[in-house]
Order: C-alpha cells, then structure tokens, then sequence
C-alpha cells in the first residue's frame, strides 16, 4: 500500500504506527484483589460469597426482580456484552429477552 504514496508521509505513517505499540513511560497500576470483585448497587441486593478461598460480591437474578430492571437501567441507551467464544452472544441475547419482557427499551 505504500507504492502511491509520497516518502515523507510513508515514513511518518510508519513511525506513528510503531509509535503505537512502543511500551509508555506510564508505571503500572495496582488494583488489589478485593476491589475487583466488590461493587455496589442502589437497586438490586448485593450478596457476598466465597469461592475457592475468594470472596467476591454477587446480585443474584431471578424473574422475581425484573419490574426493578427499568430502573436499573434508567438513561441507558446502549449496553455492550464481552465474553469469550459463544459465551457473550448468549449472554447478550439472554440480557435482551430480559429486558423486553420487563418492557425496557435500551
């Protein structure tokens, strides 16, 4: 791709593009193990449970809770799904029926 270009804007094209993946001078930040699995939540019940020597935070579903979901969900207009393999298309959808039932429109 780079025969019709002028060399100049080739070479700063292909410094700026390793520029990108040059390590930063910005240190690491550390985030301990307990602040990753501890939230809160004005809406919804939040339970604390222990696996495998972990204690982490969980809302635990149910149909029981979806006239709740409208609210939860207040000014939200777009929600995206990260999973690995089939996992997050199933969530997705899962998170879709739910929300329609419960007549939110996000």
């Amino acid at each position: 791709f780079l025969t019709n270009m002028k060399l100049p804007f080739a070479v700063a094209l292909l410094a700026a593009s390793a520029a990108a993946f040059t390590p930063s001078a910005v240190a690491p930040r550390t985030v301990s193990a307990s602040s990753l699995n501890s939230f809160a939540s004005d809406i919804f019940e939040v339970r604390d449970v222990e696996f495998a020597d972990t204690k982490e935070q969980i809302v635990k579903g149910g149909r029981d809770l979806f006239p709740l979901l409208p609210k939860a969900f207040e000014g939200i207009k777009e929600v995206g799904v990260i999973g690995w393999g089939s996992q997050a298309p199933a969530q997705a959808q899962n998170l879709r029926d739910s929300l329609d039932e419960a007549g939110c429109d996000v």
